[in-house]
């Protein structure tokens, strides 16, 4: 079990985000008077425009002092159309990064306590995020994940579906590559490295860290290939993100990336 933190910068940092948040939401009555009312724009969007804002806010601004954040392979992601991002999971903090390399319109995949949360889970909930356990897999893929992508909303999912206890990526769910492969959406790996560092799982005090964001080239799923396809691209794609990362593959990645 982690262990509460006391330590005096991780209390000044959280107040120092509390005001920059509560200051940001000052924001947010205007934000919705322009997009919503006068532009007509449908409230999803508009609040998820407002959250990339934010996230934006949060890591170039608030949390500046503390954090350097450096993104490359931007350039690898496919305009135009929606993505699924696969990322993997080490730190509380790696949603945030979100802004970094992903556009406004872009929908998180994630566990049911976050909606549980007051005002957080309102946000999230109107934002048109999606509760992962609430559905199976094919309502989620043929209902919520579908509407998302037909209003031009690219997926972001944590394939691992929990943090990692130790740094190192664990296996891969399939869930994220079979709903490319439904939908025909590319898949693009983006790698994490140093949120650990800066709000580690075991123990969640903040520290000065370097954050590294690795954008891979994506994988192009092939429908005709079935399931066995979407189970290699779901295997391909963790090892090229093992490798950007530096992990060593495990034995069975290895076998598999041989038989491929």
């Amino acid at each position: 079990m982690a262990r509460r933190s006391h330590d005096p910068l991780t209390w000044l940092f959280l107040l120092w985000v509390v005001a920059c948040t509560a200051a940001f939401e000052v924001l947010l009555p205007w934000h919705l008077l322009w997009g919503w009312l006068i532009r007509r724009r449908p409230l999803d969007q508009v609040l998820r425009e407002h959250i990339w804002l934010y996230g934006r806010f949060l890591i170039h601004g608030v949390a500046r002092p503390l954090l350097k954040v450096r993104v490359a392979g931007r350039e690898r992601i496919p305009q135009g159309r929606p993505v699924v991002y696969v990322l993997n999971h080490r730190s509380a903090a790696d949603a945030y990064f979100s802004a970094c390399y992903a556009g406004p319109q872009t929908v998180f995949l994630v566990r049911s306590w976050p909606f549980r949360i007051p005002v957080y889970g309102w946000f999230m909930r109107h934002s048109g995020y999606i509760d992962t356990e609430s559905f199976s897999f094919a309502q989620l893929a043929e209902g919520p994940g579908r509407q998302a992508v037909e209003r031009g909303c690219s997926l972001i999912v944590f394939p691992e579906g929990h943090r990692s206890p130790d740094g190192r990526m664990q296996r891969f769910h399939s869930g994220a590559f079979e709903f490319a492969a439904r939908h025909g959406l590319p898949v693009v790996p983006v790698c994490l490295k140093g949120t650990e560092s800066f709000l580690p799982v075991e123990n969640p005090s903040v520290h000065p860290a370097e954050v590294e964001i690795l954008v891979l080239d994506p994988a192009l799923p092939d429908a005709s290939l079935g399931h066995e396809g979407v189970l290699a691209m779901r295997r391909q794609v963790q090892l090229r993100m093992r490798q950007a990362l530096g992990e060593a593959p495990s034995p069975g990645e290895s076998h598999d990336a041989a038989r491929a």
